[in-house]
C-alpha cells in the first residue's frame, strides 16, 4: 500500500467575488473545469463562474482536512472510511449520496481492520432486527459469476477473440448447473435475469434502507458508534455527528 498518498487535495474554490467556499479534490475540481463552470487559477485553485445557490453547503469543506487517521494520527498506510457503510449509502436519496464527503474520513489500515470487526456487529443486529441476512451464499455466488460470463459473452461476442472466448465458456461450465449454450436460448437467458435480480432484491443493505423511514437518524447512529466505539481524536475540525445529511 502506498503510505506517502494523499487521499484529501485540498483544492480550494473561491466565489466569482474571491471569497474562498471550500476545499475539494481533484476530481470535483476537474468537474469545474471540463463543464466550464469556473476559471483555473492555479493547479489547486479555482474561481467559480456562478453564485452557488446552496453556498452554505460549502461551509463545512471550508476547514483544510488533514491526511492523517482520525485515530492514531498516523499517516502511513490511510484508507478513506465511510462512517455510514457504503452498503447503506448507495440506497440513499441521490442528493444525498452524490455529495456527502461529511461523512468520510481517514484510517489507517489497523485502525480501520479495528472498526470493521466492530462494525460487523451492528450490521449483525440490523440484519436480525430487519431480517436482512448479511451472508451470501454459495449458489448466489456461483450465479452472479455465471451470469458474469455470460454478460461478457453478449456483449463482447462480436470482438472478443475465440481464446478469450473459450476461457469464459469454460467458466460457465465450472458453475453447477448453467451451461453456456443458453446464450442462444431467450427463455433461459430471461430465467437467469430474473433469478439475478431476486438475488439482488434481498441485499443487505437494500432490505436495511426498506425500513428506514428517517435517513438522518439513521446516519446519527453510524456516526454516534464510530465515535463511541474508537473514541477518534483527531476528526476534522467542525465534524458533527448532528450535521444535516442532506447538507454535506
Amino acid at each position: 500500500m502506498n503510505t506517502t498518498k494523499n487521499l484529501y487535495d485540498n483544492c480550494e474554490i473561491y466565489s466569482p467575488d474571491d471569497n474562498l467556499l471550500g476545499h475539494c479534490n481533484f476530481d470535483k475540481f476537474n468537474w469545474y473545469l471540463k463543464r466550464n463552470l469556473a476559471i483555473k487559477i492555479s493547479e489547486k485553485q479555482l474561481k467559480l463562474k456562478f453564485v452557488p445557490k446552496d453556498w452554505e453547503s460549502y461551509a463545512p469543506n471550508l476547514v483544510k482536512k488533514e491526511n492523517i487517521c482520525v485515530n492514531c494520527r498516523t499517516k502511513d498506510e490511510l484508507t478513506k472510511h465511510h462512517v455510514v457503510p457504503k452498503c447503506y449509502i448507495k440506497y440513499f436519496p441521490l442528493e444525498i449520496k452524490s455529495n456527502n464527503s461529511h461523512d468520510v474520513v481517514l484510517l489507517c489500515s489497523d485502525c480501520h481492520a479495528e472498526y470493521e470487526d466492530i462494525a460487523i456487529l451492528l450490521k449483525k443486529d440490523l440484519a436480525i432486527k430487519y431480517n436482512a441476512p448479511l451472508d451470501i451464499k454459495k449458489e448466489h455466488v456461483r450465479l452472479f459469476k455465471a451470469y458474469s460470463c455470460l454478460m461478457q459473452l453478449l456483449n463482447y461476442q462480436e470482438t472478443v477473440d475465440w481464446n478469450k472466448s473459450q476461457m469464459i465458456i469454460n467458466m460457465m461450465y465450472t458453475v453447477e448447473s448453467y451451461d453456456p449454450d443458453i446464450i442462444y436460448n431467450d427463455e433461459s437467458l430471461h430465467e437467469l435475469r430474473a433469478k439475478v435480480a431476486k438475488v439482488k432484491s434481498t441485499n443487505h443493505g437494500k432490505m436495511v434502507m426498506k425500513h428506514i423511514d428517517d435517513i438522518q437518524e439513521f446516519a446519527e447512529m453510524w456516526r454516534l458508534h464510530f465515535l463511541e466505539t474508537m473514541e477518534p481524536a483527531f476528526m476534522p475540525i467542525g465534524w458533527d455527528y448532528k450535521t444535516n445529511i442532506y447538507k454535506c
